[in-house]
């Protein structure tokens, strides 16, 4: 009888086991409470930290462009023309004025904050602005770029500014000059290459900056 009692026993300890496993696997599992928390925080962080490296980076993109691995080399420059426009741009169908703004060099004696940057050229004429470009993290540098001053004639001074280029708070001011009419073409389709030194507020000295400029003229004339 004993016997009989311990293999019954045995038996029903056998089949609750059973039992037990067979519940646990239909039951539901308990939900995983980090993991959520995880996903529930890390994927908004994720998606806003993906979205700011995407700004910043098109920002920069669009805004700095590269030194050039020729900035010293000695190169011969020369103004667009018309038929040399971006096949964007339309053929002029009246007088403007074209600046070929070709490169620069920082003065860094005296000026520590000036060592290097990321410059760029911005350029007044007849009360409108153009810009070029900003070459990054350069003491020399190579902008090689036109702008148009549509419309514009003969007859008014031109003022050149350098810039410092910061995409995370404002640019800082460089220096300028005011070019005198006298020292610009006189003619429609004469083109005149020179440099100038531009200035702090102060009147020191901060870059010397070379340009091309050249007023053309309708049908040529």
């Amino acid at each position: 009888q004993r016997r009989s009692r311990t293999n019954t026993k045995c038996k029903l300890s056998y089949y609750q086991s059973l039992m037990y496993k067979r519940y646990q696997s239909n039951s539901p599992r308990k939900p995983n409470i980090a993991l959520q928390r995880l996903i529930r925080v890390g994927v908004p962080v994720f998606v806003i930290g993906t979205g700011i490296y995407t700004i910043g980076k098109r920002v920069i993109h669009d805004n700095v462009a590269p030194a050039s691995a020729s900035e010293m080399k000695d190169t011969k420059y020369k103004v667009r023309r018309k038929h040399q426009l971006e096949p964007t741009e339309k053929e002029p169908e009246s007088p403007a004025l074209y600046i070929r703004v070709i490169e620069g060099e920082v003065f860094a004696e005296g000026q520590d904050h000036f060592s290097a940057l990321d410059a760029y050229a911005m350029i007044e004429y007849n009360g409108k602005k153009k810009k070029t470009k900003a070459i990054g993290s350069t003491q020399h540098p190579v902008w090689n770029e036109t702008v148009r001053f549509k419309g514009a004639k003969i007859g008014q001074e031109l003022t050149l500014s350098i810039w410092d280029y910061d995409a995370l708070s404002s640019n800082d001011f460089v220096g300028i000059i005011s070019i005198p009419v006298t020292d610009l073409p006189t003619l429609y389709n004469e083109t005149k290459h020179f440099s100038v030194i531009v200035k702090d507020l102060d009147g020191n000295d901060t870059a010397k900056v070379t340009i091309a400029v050249e007023f053309s003229g309708y049908n040529g004339k």
